[in-house]
């Protein structure tokens, strides 16, 4: 299968469904609800959206499969109709998920890079492959060891800007934070979830296309194949809520198990920036909000310092957080807990950092320094 097969689908988020019906059946999408042939692309739907919701089941026939971007667009379609967006986000990343699968899954970088080019070929992006790689030195860590970013393809940097602009782009992804030279923008074409790569361009270029579908699809609600539809992917929205509840739960227990098993002295060199800050701002006798003690109670309970030291280091005109933080922890004996809000949170609607780190929330960023400071002194975890 070419690389063109394999991103097939891609390239219909270009058209809408009805484009897609009328080229292939001669017919328009109102006709298409109420023919017999939609039933096959339906049902293939709906267990799409089973997987989306389910990674782990398998419930999709894949010998005779139908018309794949049609179905991708029923998929959006059905989305369209439901009204709870947690669920309707959760859809969208996984169709995400599903369309750059041979990019991620893909062992062989070449074919990687070839995905990529080609991917960006779809939005009118020309994108090159560097000759030499460009390499910038950044900085000496403690040992000495420099780090270097390398980026192996560049843009035409006018082309970059009007891309940026055409795809309303241009505040999530600078210029300013990638190198220009000699008319080009350097970009990595893979890398870390936190740096600006060809890859990670494109994925939200994907995901605004099917928001803007399924935005437009939002006409079709009205239809009754549709509400019929819509109502089948609802029937599962408790056991799909029920299950990330319960992953959530086992995935803070795990992360406070290992923070646990290291005896945990006061040391603010562990704790993440948005902590270090409400502390301070204790000390200072500054206001804090509901939602930053929230942070800093439901931090310190899950770690394994002492009330003594709690005592010690909290100021004594905020020392209810020792009650709040005890409570806590009796909770968490009964398998409740109470998780602070992620790093996104923290930085976009508490203004507490102004940069995300690259842990995703303060408990998984000190499991991470413990883990590290252990290994440094020549322990394994």
């Amino acid at each position: 299968m070419s690389v063109a097969d394999k991103l097939r689908e891609i390239y219909f988020l270009s058209e809408d469904l009805e484009e897609i019906l009328r080229k292939r059946f001669g017919i328009d999408l109102e006709r298409f609800l109420e023919s017999e042939i939609s039933k096959k692309h339906l049902e293939y739907a709906l267990n799409r959206v089973i997987e989306d919701l389910f990674p782990e089941k398998r419930v999709i026939e894949r010998e005779e499969l139908p018309d794949k971007e049609i179905v991708l667009h029923l998929v959006l379609l059905g989305v369209s109709g439901l009204d709870d967006n947690d669920l309707r986000n959760t859809i969208i990343e996984r169709e995400v998920d599903r369309l750059m699968r041979h990019i991620y899954s893909t062992r062989d970088l070449d074919e990687a890079r070839s995905y990529l080019i080609e991917l960006a070929n779809i939005f009118n992006l020309r994108v090159r492959l560097c000759e030499k790689q460009l390499v910038i030195y950044r900085s000496v860590d403690k040992k000495g060891k420099i780090k270097t970013d390398i980026y192996d393809a560049k843009i035409d940097l006018i082309d970059y800007i009007r891309f940026l602009a055409s795809h309303r782009l241009h505040e999530r992804y600078p210029l300013e934070k990638l190198p220009v030279s000699g008319g080009f923008v350097y970009i990595k074409l893979l890398g870390e979830e936190t740096e600006i790569t060809l890859l990670s361009v494109l994925r939200e270029i994907i995901r605004e296309k099917m928001r803007e579908l399924v935005k437009r699809y939002s006409v079709y609600r009205d239809n009754i194949v549709l509400k019929e539809f819509v109502s089948r992917i609802m029937s599962i929205r408790s056991e799909f809520y029920d299950k990330r509840k319960s992953l959530q739960i086992m995935r803070i227990a795990r992360k406070i198990e290992i923070i646990k098993r290291h005896s945990l002295e006061w040391d603010e060199a562990l704790f993440p920036q948005c902590v270090r800050t409400v502390i301070n701002r204790l000390r200072e006798g500054s206001e804090v909000r509901g939602e930053e003690i929230y942070l800093l109670a439901t931090f310190l309970a899950y770690t394994s310092i002492s009330l003594e030291d709690l005592r010690e280091n909290i100021p004594e005109t905020h020392r209810y957080l020792i009650n709040i933080i005890t409570r806590i922890r009796d909770r968490s004996r009964e398998g409740v807990y109470y998780p602070p809000p992620p790093c996104s949170y923290i930085k976009k609607v508490m203004g507490l950092v102004d940069e995300e780190c690259s842990y995703r929330d303060p408990l998984t960023a000190l499991m991470k320094r413990i883990l590290e400071r252990s290994k440094s002194n020549g322990n394994t975890e």
